[in-house]
């Protein structure tokens, strides 16, 4: 078959002028950036209206953030097989699946985002608390006495 046949087959098709950002070619998701941030976002935004997650800071905001693409992508995920159902999924999707789920899990526990985690993460402030002493108050009375003593 010659390059003029096989061009005027039916079966080749040219390729098409996409535009960037497009999503002909998505299945699941879960390996687009993009993708997995949007989705990240929306996460966000239903943690903030139903948590009181008062004891996350700025500190842990790279934490955050990859506990946010972990759940996104475990949830992304989760639709594409549920949508296939389970004998049609490959053996890799559900290896990872599997994984993302451990590395969700552990990431919750380690924000205290679950009852455990939140209860491990009391005691270590409480102990550190107990250990360190007040260390603040502490630094406030030698300067209150530093400065008696140059007055």
């Amino acid at each position: 078959m010659d390059k003029a046949t096989f061009r005027a087959s039916p079966a080749f098709r040219p390729p098409q002028p996409y535009e960037a950002g497009n999503t002909a070619s998505v299945r699941h998701g879960v390996f687009s950036e993009r993708l997995v941030s949007q989705r990240a976002a929306e996460i966000l935004a239903r943690l903030r209206d139903t948590e009181d997650c008062k004891w996350l800071s700025e500190v842990d905001s790279l934490q955050i953030d990859t506990w946010l693409k972990a759940r996104a992508r475990y949830e992304m995920a989760s639709e594409w097989i549920d949508a296939r159902g389970l004998d049609e999924v490959p053996d890799r999707m559900l290896r990872f699946i599997t994984a993302q789920e451990r590395n969700l899990m552990r990431l919750t526990q380690d924000l205290g985002l679950d009852p455990t985690g939140r209860y491990k993460l009391l005691k270590d402030v409480g102990w550190a608390r107990h250990l360190a002493g007040d260390r603040v108050g502490e630094l406030a009375r030698q300067g209150r006495e530093i400065r008696r003593g140059r007055s």
